[in-house]
């Protein structure tokens, strides 16, 4: 007796300096023992609480179903804490209610079974946890809490309506969950990285990063990581900012700068091209003056030393320069006209064959050096602007008699294909290379020449 009163003094003794309020019952629920501390967190004396039902203890909302929890502790008893995963509170004398944590163990004694509970006041770590819930709850971005196993612990309401997820739907699940599937295999990895030194950083620094909506969308995001220490472990905390429409307004710039910088560089093209053909058109002017010139002086001097053929021919001669120094004219004043818009076009019906037999008058003395044949369709019209047309004949024929070599054959053949009229001006020049001729109908381009095969 005087062993077992020992050993009963030293459970108390033990019970008595615990730092937690320890209280001890049998199976039916009647309590046996509450130390100092459980005096002071209920409000209750001692003798007070020894040989009452526990469920005294137990606010009233709860006491009913606390009896069936507290028979099946005893079916299967063993040390472990009460009501894993559940908010649990306690009842003080005064009626007031406040949040517990209890840890259960068995006790095996002569009486029977008694069950010890040691139970901890956690309205101050609630308090704060509230504090920091509100915190998060009220920070501008998405606030994503994870465990050091990426269970995901805490998401703030901003989380929930980026992702398109319901209110507590997401805690709990791993946080891959709001990771695109071609990124999940190797998220892990990534997170025991930075698990292994933990800091305040951004992350994928450099990279574009994606978050996943419950719906499956993809959209671009910012992240911020911070470790948080809890207790003996360290958690991560994710601030995540949409930047959809960041994007689209940087997509949007990028874009305008891009038509900006390539219309900058077709204003300098222009340019360019612009100095071009003038120095080609002066040049070009220069030509047909110079053989009038040249002609008529040689007219003036040896007038009577020259017979009349020959006077017919440089007279010939000085009306073919003429023509080709009209036609110079015609083409600045039509790209003047183009330039401001002026410029008219008159339609009717043209003979073909009248066409292209008025360009080789006007090209006769150019084509002298070359052999010309003519293939058209019979009794082919066509609705054109005279004037503009004949231009468009005599300039390709006059570009195949000045870079086709002398005594080639110059062939133009006209054929009709549904309802259009197919005039085609052959050469044997060296032609327009193949990664030019996309552009020969800008403005003011001259081909620089180049390795085409001759036909």
């Amino acid at each position: 007796i005087t062993e077992r009163k020992a050993e009963e003094s030293l459970h108390r003794g033990l019970l008595e300096a615990a730092p937690d309020a320890m209280v001890v019952v049998d199976d039916t629920g009647t309590i046996h023992f509450v130390n100092a501390q459980t005096e002071a967190l209920f409000g209750y004396e001692r003798d007070e609480l020894v040989g009452q039902a526990v469920e005294i203890l137990v606010p009233e909302e709860h006491r009913g179903g606390h009896p069936g929890h507290r028979r099946g502790y005893f079916t299967e008893p063993r040390t472990r804490p009460m009501g894993q995963d559940l908010e649990l509170t306690a009842r003080r004398k005064d009626g007031s209610v406040f949040p517990v944590e209890i840890s259960l163990s068995s006790i095996e004694t002569e009486r029977g079974r008694l069950v010890s509970a040691a139970i901890r006041d956690v309205s101050e770590r609630k308090a704060a946890e509230a504090r920091f819930r509100g915190l998060v709850d009220a920070a501008p971005d998405a606030m994503v809490i994870v465990d050091p196993h990426g269970r995901i612990e805490l998401v703030n309401a901003q989380a929930d309506t980026m992702f398109g997820y319901d209110r507590g739907e997401l805690v709990g699940r791993p946080v891959e969950v709001l990771v695109p599937p071609r990124f999940r295999e190797q998220h892990p990895s990534h997170r025991r990285t930075y698990n292994a030194q933990a800091r305040v950083r951004p992350m994928g620094a450099g990279l574009e990063l994606y978050g996943l909506r419950k719906d499956g969308s993809e959209f671009p995001v910012e992240i911020s990581l911070s470790p948080l220490q809890t207790g003996d472990s360290v958690s991560i905390s994710a601030a995540i900012r949409d930047v959809s429409v960041r994007k689209r307004a940087e997509a949007v710039q990028t874009a305008a700068f891009e038509r900006e910088r390539e219309a900058s560089r077709r204003l300098r093209e222009v340019d360019r091209l612009r100095s071009d053909f003038l120095s080609t058109v002066s040049h070009e002017l220069r030509t047909p003056l110079t053989a009038i010139r040249g002609f008529a002086d040689l007219l003036v001097e040896h007038w009577d030393a020259t017979d009349g053929e020959q006077r017919r021919a440089l007279v010939q001669r000085i009306a073919g320069a003429g023509l080709r120094l009209d036609r110079l004219i015609e083409d600045l004043l039509d790209f003047t006209r183009l330039e401001r818009g002026q410029l008219g076009i008159e339609l009717g019906a043209q003979p073909v064959a009248d066409l292209v037999e008025e360009a080789l008058r006007h090209v006769a003395v150019s084509l002298e050096r070359h052999e010309v044949e003519v293939d058209l369709e019979p009794g082919l019209v066509a609705l054109v602007d005279e004037a503009a047309i004949a231009r468009v004949f005599v300039n390709l024929l006059t570009n195949a008699a000045k870079f086709s070599p002398a005594g080639t054959t110059i062939s133009i053949r006209a054929v009709a294909t549904d309802d259009r009229i197919a005039v085609s001006v052959i050469d044997r020049g060296s032609g327009i290379p193949e990664e030019e001729q996309d552009r020969i109908f800008e403005r003011f381009y001259r081909a620089q020449g180049g390795t085409a095969r001759r036909p």
